[in-house]
This record gives C-alpha cells, structure tokens and sequence, in this order.
C-alpha cells in the first residue's frame, strides 16, 4: 500500500461500523442497509454515497479479511466489550487506510516526545508524508473525530489534543487485530519484539 493514498476524506461514525461489521459477521451485510443508516446521519446524497465507498471498504473489502473470517466467533464477542470494540473497529479502519494508520502512528511518536499535540504540529507532521493540500487537512479531520471517540486521545480544547494511558482491552483477539493492523501496513506477517516498541503500541495493551 503506497504511503501516499490518502482515500479515507470522511469521518466515518463508529457505531454504524459496528453494526456494518456485525451484519458482516453474521452474512447479512449488505450496501443497501449501510447506506440507509448513513442518510440518517449524513445529509446529501452525495456525502452518504462518498462515505459508503469508504465504509464498505472497512466492512467487507478489508485487507485484514482473512484475520476477520477465521477469527468470526472471537470478533463477535469482543465487540461486545466498550474497549475491545473501539479498538477493534479503528484497527479496521487502519488496516484499510495507511493514512489513519499513519495517523496514529505519528501522534505516539509525538506524544512520546510531549504531553500536547497541536492540530497544527499533527498536520505539519502529515504533509511530510502526503503534502501539504487539502485533502492531507480533510483528512485529518475525518481520522482524529474517530480517533477520540473511540478513545484513543482526549481533546482537552480546541485543536488540542493529549494521550493519557494505553486502552486496556479485556480479549486476545482485540489485541492481535491491532497488532494485524500494524503488519498488513508494515508489509510483514508477524512482528518482531522490537517492532512492539513502535509509537503505534503505546495506545493499546492487553488487560
């Protein structure tokens, strides 16, 4: 996947990405019913047919789709769990799109460093990688929305944002999807112990 493919220029709600991944589990997804709860979130046909293309790539286009396929039974009941579902669903959305990805790995890297991150200094960061255009700044604001309400960073004011402690997931497979996320973005099939040392982990840890 080429570092440069932004793709993801929408905030996608998480919980209409549960309940696409859910349908998905189950076998009764469908793009009808994804884009039907889109136009009750999103005004425009254009915005919600937009939206959907990104969605369904998350849902049932996934890179990670074998790890989802084979792991059907562990997913479904992990995703009952607050904590275990956010980071199962924003490890979807990064194993689909290298920039949310990108994203979050840049801002553990970041917070390594500091205890704040300016909306700006995040941005500055990006465009070393994607440009400095518009869609590197709508894009920005379609992953960090999604990146705090699942509760990843907090925003202790505007166009400020802070990380506290990693989110404590109670199942195995929460985990090892977070983990698959980093690979398919790293091109490899396992992860070394000193890859786990990477920014992208300081987010997550098994309970």
């Amino acid at each position: 996947m080429s570092i440069n493919n932004i793709g993801i220029t929408l905030r996608i709600p998480l919980n209409i990405l549960e309940s696409g991944i859910h349908s998905f589990l189950d076998g009764s997804y469908s793009r009808e019913y994804l884009s039907e709860q889109l136009s009750l979130e999103f005004g425009g046909a254009n915005r919600v047919r937009k939206t959907l293309i990104m969605a369904h790539k998350i849902i049932a286009n996934n890179p990670l789709q074998e790890f989802i396929i084979r792991n059907k039974a562990y997913l479904e009941n992990a995703l009952k769990i607050p904590a275990d579902r956010n980071v199962i669903l924003i490890s979807l959305v990064n194993g689909s799109y290298p920039f949310s990805f990108s994203a979050l790995r840049t801002l553990g890297k970041l917070f390594s460093a500091q205890d704040y991150v300016s909306r700006d200094a995040f941005v500055r960061e990006m465009t070393k990688h994607y440009g400095g255009n518009r869609t590197t700044s709508n894009a920005t604001d379609s992953v960090i929305p999604m990146l705090l309400e699942a509760g990843f960073i907090i925003r202790p004011k505007q166009s400020l944002y802070s990380w506290q402690a990693p989110i404590l997931v109670s199942t195995s497979i929460a985990h090892e999807i977070y983990k698959e996320s980093f690979n398919i973005n790293q091109s490899s099939s396992q992860i070394s112990d000193f890859q786990l040392l990477d920014p992208y982990f300081i987010f997550v840890k098994k309970g």
